[in-house]
């Protein structure tokens, strides 16, 4: 639950950076991977997450359909989250994006869609949503 938490205040603020300059800080991302890591124990889905999603992901940056911070931000969501979950998550936010461009386009003027709100709206609604089917209460 910790961990949760933890990866819902990275979201926040790569949210608020992304949302205003298209960008989300090195720094930010290796604080919260090393944090991430720490707080879930170190355990072995948090690594298959970490390393599963930047493979991946790195692949996606290469052929330039996603920014280097976005990439960043998937691995430390799967350090969060696992591999499954924070690939199902992306993959629903990167589907989308072509939705979100008519509303991100009134606080930037640049080019492509930042991908941390949409993450992070995705990750609200469909934790929110496995807790009311679980009637897991959780972090809510």
């Amino acid at each position: 639950m910790f961990t949760l938490l933890l990866f819902i205040v990275y979201l926040l603020i790569a949210s608020g950076y992304d949302l205003y300059t298209h960008r989300i800080p090195n720094w930010l991302n290796y604080i919260a991977i090393f944090v991430l890591f720490g707080a879930s124990g170190m355990s072995m889905a948090s690594l298959i997450g970490w390393l599963g999603m930047g493979v991946i992901l790195f692949v996606v940056a290469y052929r330039n359909v996603i920014g280097a911070g976005d990439w960043k931000m998937g691995v430390v969501m799967g350090a969060a989250l696992g591999f499954f979950p924070a690939l199902i998550v992306f993959a629903v936010a990167q589907a989308l994006a072509p939705l979100a461009r008519p509303i991100t386009r009134r606080f930037s003027d640049k080019r492509g869609v930042p991908m941390a709100p949409l993450v992070t709206i995705v990750f609200v609604i469909g934790w929110s949503v496995v807790a009311i089917m679980t009637k897991h209460v959780g972090i809510w």
